[in-house]
């Protein structure tokens, strides 16, 4: 039982990496939380890898691409949490403006609080909040429930 769900969840990992530009079909919350918390844990990794290796503009540079790569399937993967709560695609705004605050604290490092990050961080616990909200039960405009399909 335990390695189904283990096969259950590496897929799910899979389709939230390969699925960066489907932002049509549905998505349960466990493929956006097993996304998040793989690209946090690879983000801090690299993170920490980068910050022993390089310094300065290269640095930054190094980070501000990390952040974009790990940050699109997100914006893909939200989409696919707003389709399965059958809400408006402008709610994509959201996503959107957490993952700019994000890159722009990321490329502009400060070591001081600042509104710049407090806004990036209430952005992403709004983004955090929504996708955590159930879907809705049963099939709707936007295709089949992906909790009792084989989507």
């Amino acid at each position: 039982m335990a390695i189904d769900q283990a096969a259950q969840e590496a897929a799910l990992l899979k389709r939230a990496i390969t699925g960066i530009s489907d932002y049509s079909s549905r998505s349960r919350r466990t493929e956006y939380f097993l996304y998040w918390i793989m690209a946090k844990l690879a983000g801090v990794c690299a993170t920490m890898l980068a910050t022993l290796a390089l310094r300065g503009s290269s640095l930054t540079i190094l980070m501000g691409l990390l952040f974009i790569l790990l940050g699109l399937p997100q914006l893909a993967l939200f989409a696919r949490r707003l389709n399965d709560q059958d809400r408006s695609p402008l709610w994509n705004i959201l996503s959107f403006l957490a993952f700019l605050t994000g890159l722009w604290t990321t490329v502009t490092p400060s070591p001081y609080v600042s509104l710049d990050k407090l806004v990036a961080a209430l952005l992403a616990a709004a983004t955090l909040i929504v996708a955590a909200l159930p879907g809705t039960k049963g099939p709707n405009r936007h295709g089949p429930d992906p909790r009792t399909s084989d989507a």
